[in-house]
């Protein structure tokens, strides 16, 4: 896949299992799924999808995520070992002063990502979404495993289920 586009998103499933996709814009494939069974910010987890990213052959241009995901090291760990420009609205992390409405960045990486902030390649962030609802619309939101690491294989095995449904849509596999 030359030049995709990636995003994240997280899923909250029944049985306190909680999954974030990296997923490519251009087929809806998700090319990294990360599991855990508690309440965890998003933004800790990217790391381990990161981690797989870079594992793989991907050739990624932008990874584009919601302001859940603007923190310093993220925009560095995706530039820097992924290669890739970000897309992450920034959050307003300080009060601006009276008159001011521009939002302040800090960290170099941030800064440099609200300048070259490119809108068209952010409104794609809505296909991961449609992503998750596919996912639960034909495969249904509750996770049925006993213990933690049963509803985490149950996680797994529906984005590989997913990932081969998308292969037959495209007309890469006939069964």
């Amino acid at each position: 896949m030359s030049g995709s586009e990636i995003m994240f998103v997280s899923a909250v499933q029944r049985g306190f299992s909680k999954a974030s996709f990296a997923v490519d814009t251009n087929t809806k494939m998700i090319l990294a799924c990360d599991c855990v069974d508690s309440n965890h910010a998003d933004v800790k987890r990217i790391t381990y999808l990161i981690d797989d990213l870079a594992g793989s052959e991907f050739s990624i241009s932008y990874v584009v995520a919601d302001k859940g995901y603007d923190a310093e090291y993220v925009h560095k760990e995706i530039w820097e070992r992924l290669d890739a420009k970000t897309m992450i609205p920034i959050r307003n992390m300080s009060k601006p002063s009276k008159g001011d409405t521009s939002k302040k960045a800090r960290g170099f990486n941030r800064r440099l990502m609200g300048c070259n902030f490119d809108k068209t390649a952010y409104n794609r962030r809505p296909l991961v979404e449609t992503v998750n609802s596919m996912i639960k619309r034909k495969m249904g939101d509750v996770v049925y495993g006993k213990n933690e690491a049963s509803r985490h294989k149950e996680v797994l095995f529906r984005c590989i289920a997913h990932n081969i449904r998308r292969l037959m849509d495209l007309g890469c596999v006939i069964l």
